[in-house]
């Protein structure tokens, strides 16, 4: 598909009409949205004539647009130039499957192929359904309605319609298409089919959930609503059908009697007959019923679910969604906004909470269908015990004028209204017992409230975690106290960095002994943040009230020590995580390859379980970096990799005790922090403890090296498991420079990989691999199948190929027994290849955080290298002169930085086919190279 520019549209549509042209653009994007419109974007607006108030609202809208192409029936007098053509033939010809033709090209055999669901309620759950179900098949596809454009489980964006218009879905299947994704589910709304904006598109099959009260403000009565609804029917190729949930029985009898002619393509749903213990949501009748939709139109398609596939179902954002309430009952959202969605979601409550106090918080949206609010509160009246009438949308609508409507079908409840939504939620679920349950409907998954035309961010769920958290946050030690709204969500993103911060945000004001992270209260401010953690004390109080005077929509909590309260939170969230679903938290430590092992494990499992896994980034494996990383995991994360690094006594019993790890890996001793440790067994002291705590896991599973004196005197359990060449029940053998042989139990594992050099990074592989196995082994050909594409990076053991040379990059840390295997691994390495010691340049860098051991550790790696025979050596850093000792005789050369060397690295890499790098991460040598940043 070539470029297209607004002169190329007139002639390739054959439009008998002469375009005003004044930068001839090129066209990438159509779209009839001008407020979201691009200066690049072709709007295609279908203008009145003669309507002076939609040419107004036109005018308005393009004042804050900063789009300059436009399509449109008549001329308009724009108060700017624009690139214009205005043409009647073209909106009355309908010429709009032709122009996204013209910009996205036309459609590839249908990819991809679509579903469509409709109905009043359920079609964003059962399409949310559908493109899980796909997805568990092996199938690519995505889902678009209410809640989102979603690819697999991954949302992409948020939408503005149930059903995009037109132009927004070519884009989207475009979009797709050029993904590989072959099938896409979608909504299909009632205005949609009523507005034909589906044009030449066709659904491989269709569902149609219901059809109960809604939108009759716009299609003025049920038949008309229940037509528009039927004309889905044109839309489904001939050899699609159209399939009617199995609980309206009634709706598909309607549907038959309307269209006799095409009874052979419609289909009554089976009700799914499943005899294991499903997920609880789907044990709602709605949503069994929605899924039993789903299963029925996957069936049309030839696509067959199997009933174990039902395990890995999440519920769609907003729909039955529970939140359980510490020291408190469970709180349910939903989107619940019409008289039959009210009726399930509280006739269902009532099914799953007998014997509860159920109360209602809800509202009705503005300018929309006033006969369904009374029905509403009447619904309400029958179920609840207690009834909140609050706001929904108001949008133009005066709020209190909506609450009355919904107060008059409600006889037997004494209603109360409290129309701020947040205080509303507020109070009630902060008084709430065990006793309890509320049901917040209306909103479900959307992320604002709009009133006067104003769309001001909010969403129930957000605040129920607002509230959780601060319940659980006032019960740490460390919490003094707080003010201003609820904001502290438990999931959160969480920022220590003023200067990386983002609005979204809670700052937590860490302190340490040259800094005071309460010195940038202003700077975050000013960055839209608007929850704070701050240590408790006058100064800080002091600047805390000061923000609060120019924004009284501020938090500040106050603790006695932030770091502490970190931890504690961090913990805390854990144990939360743990209540309400299954989690494993997986620990590793070790002096050397623990980063390396981490992403190893990490890569493995997130290819037998995708987006299910969370893990540490970069080097946050402290006391800080530990709880950031717990409180970065998201709901659908089923399994935590936690690093844990230490260099002060004490440090890994703190970072156990904060995350209870159920599984570990240990991968090696070595003369890592002697100047704290003093000895190898100083270290080995501390990093067994990972051990011990895993012990006392009911999950409990713990990998590490067979073959290290200390590690293999951990003590032997059924859940220990020793990976060794020499020493270990799982034994391994490196056969070749890229493979691994694994031997469990007399059952072998071929482990290649071509981007791993050295032994060393092997075992720690094969200790990976172990672990994964060992937790999933349902999971064996995806982890095997993973071991060839993983390929290490950030400077730790990287292999880069640049301008010929082959660089080995281990830049990030260093200490003797690294340096060491490092070393041996690569002289190993290249002579395998064919490769002499001549052709190598071997740039070493300082070995830092050594202490008293630093001339010692030094010399032993020039007698190593010395060995070796090596000789073409670049010494940079401070301890130059020690490795040159060690060496015993001359080197190419010593720098004391890495700036210093930069200029002559040409000269040195002349005729040198591989490069060794290692130094630690403050001598930055990874700079040398073009490739680093």
């Amino acid at each position: 598909m070539g470029k297209v520019h607004i002169s190329d549209i007139v002639p390739k549509l054959d439009l008998n009409d002469t375009p005003t042209i004044i930068s001839n653009d090129e066209i990438t994007r159509i779209t009839s949205t001008l407020e979201n419109a691009s200066s690049q974007d072709l709007v295609v607006y279908n203008l009145k004539e003669n309507d002076e108030k939609a040419r107004s609202i036109f005018l308005e809208r393009f004042l804050k647009s900063r789009c300059n192409n436009f399509i449109l029936p008549c001329d308009f007098n724009f108060p700017r130039p624009v690139n214009k053509i205005v043409s009647k033939s073209f909106f009355e010809g309908k010429h709009y499957q032709e122009i996204c033709d013209l910009i996205f090209g036309k459609r590839s055999e249908g990819i991809p192929k679509i579903v469509a669901i409709t109905g009043t309620n359920g079609k964003s759950s059962t399409v949310f359904f559908l493109n899980q179900l796909a997805n568990l098949s092996g199938i690519k596809s995505a889902s678009l309605g209410t809640i989102g454009l979603y690819i697999g489980t991954a949302k992409i964006r948020d939408s503005l319609l149930t059903t995009p218009d037109y132009f927004e879905l070519r884009e989207t299947l475009h979009g797709l298409a050029v993904q590989g994704i072959e099938y896409l589910f979608l909504e299909a709304s009632s205005h949609a089919l009523e507005q034909g904006r589906f044009l030449d598109l066709t659904f491989q099959s269709a569902g149609w959930t219901n059809l109960t009260h809604d939108h009759l403000d716009y299609h003025g009565n049920f038949s008309n609503y229940f037509n528009a609804k039927l004309k889905i029917l044109r839309s489904i190729s001939a050899y699609g059908r159209l399939v009617i949930s199995p609980d309206s029985s009634s709706l598909y009898q309607q549907i038959l009697n309307a269209v006799p002619s095409d009874a052979d393509r419609v289909l009554l749903a089976k009700v799914l007959n499943v005899k294991r213990q499903l997920p609880s949501f789907l044990r709602v009748e709605f949503n069994y019923h929605n899924l039993s939709l789903a299963i029925s139109v996957l069936d049309t398609l030839g696509i067959h679910i199997e009933s174990e596939q039902l395990d890995n179902l999440r519920p769609p954002p907003g729909r039955f969604s529970v939140h359980h309430m510490e020291g408190a009952g469970d709180v349910i959202v939903d989107y619940a906004h019409t008289p039959d969605g009210l009726e399930k979601i509280l006739s269902e409550t009532r099914k799953i909470y007998p014997n509860k106090k159920l109360t209602i918080i809800f509202g009705c949206g503005g300018n929309r269908d006033k006969t369904k609010r009374p029905l509403m509160g009447q619904i309400a009246d029958t179920y609840c015990d207690e009834i909140i009438v609050t706001n929904d949308n108001p949008r133009f609508e005066e709020p209190i004028s909506i609450a009355n409507d919904i107060v008059s079908g409600i006889k037997n409840c004494k209603p109360a209204i409290i129309l701020d939504r947040q205080r509303a939620i507020c109070d009630i679920v902060d008084s709430m017992k065990l006793s309890d349950i509320i049901v917040i409907a209306g909103k479900g998954h959307e992320s604002y409230q709009e009133i006067k035309g104003v769309r001001y961010h909010f969403n129930d769920s957000e605040l129920l975690e607002s509230i959780a958290g601060m319940k659980i946050i006032k019960q740490l030690p460390s919490f003094l106290h707080s003010f201003g709204p609820t904001l502290f969500r438990l999931n959160s993103d969480i920022s220590t960095d003023s200067r990386l911060i983002s609005p979204h945000q809670v700052f937590v004001a860490l302190v340490g002994d040259k800094f005071d992270g309460a010195d940038y209260l202003e700077a975050c401010f000013a960055r839209g943040v608007r929850s704070f953690v701050l240590n408790g004390n006058k100064r800080n109080e002091s600047l805390a009230k000061n923000l609060f005077a120019k924004d009284a929509n501020l938090q500040f909590i106050f603790v006695t020590d932030t770091n502490i309260f970190l931890g504690e939170l961090a913990r805390q969230y854990l144990q939360r995580l743990r209540k309400t679903r299954k989690i494993v938290v997986i620990g590793i430590t070790g002096s050397n390859g623990k980063t390396t092992t981490k992403d190893m494990l990490y890569h493995l499992l997130n290819a037998a379980l995708p987006g299910k896994v969370h893990k540490t980034q970069g080097n946050l494996n402290n006391h800080i970096g530990l709880p950031l990383t717990i409180l970065s995991s998201r709901p659908d994360h089923e399994i935590v990799i936690l690093e844990m690094g230490t260099n002060h006594p004490g440090e890994i019993d703190y970072l156990c005790n904060i995350a209870m790890p159920d599984a570990g890996i240990l991968t090696s001793v070595g003369d890592s922090h002697l100047e704290f440790f003093g000895d190898r067994a100083g270290v080995f002291k501390e990093k067994r403890l990972l051990h011990e705590y895993v012990m006392k896991s009911s999950q409990a599973l713990f990998v590490t090296n067979g073959d290290d004196s200390l590690l293999s005197t951990l003590p032997l359990s059924k859940s220990t498991y020793f990976v060794g060449i020499n020493n270990g029940n799982i034994k391994i053998n490196h056969t070749f420079y890229n493979q691994l042989m694994l031997n469990d139990s007399g059952e072998q594992y071929i482990l290649e990989n071509d981007y791993l050099i050295g032994i060393h990074n092997f075992v720690n592989l094969a200790m990976a691999f172990t672990l994964a196995l060992k937790l999933w082994p349902d999971k064996k050909t995806l982890l095997v199948n993973s071991i060839k594409t993983f390929r290490p990076h950030n400077n730790r053991s990287e292999v880069r190929i640049e301008d010929g040379h082959f660089i080995f990059l281990d830049a990030y840390n260093a200490n003797p027994s690294s340096m060491e295997t490092s070393l041996n691994s690569f002289v190993e390495y290249v002579m395998m290849k064919g490769h002499q010691l001549s052709d190598c340049l071997f740039i070493i860098g300082d070995m830092n955080e050594l202490g008293e051991h630093a001339r010692e550790g030094h010399e032993r790696i020039g007698r190593l290298l010395r060995s070796h025979g090596i000789a073409n050596i670049i010494f940079i850093g401070k301890y130059s002169d020690y490795y040159l000792k060690g060496l015993g005789g001359k080197c190419l050369g010593q720098f004391r930085n890495a700036d210093d060397c930069k200029n002559k690295m040409a000269a040195f890499l002349q005729n040198k086919a591989c490069i060794f790098v290692k130094g630690s991460r403050s001598i930055k040598l990874e700079t040398l190279f073009s490739n680093s940043k």
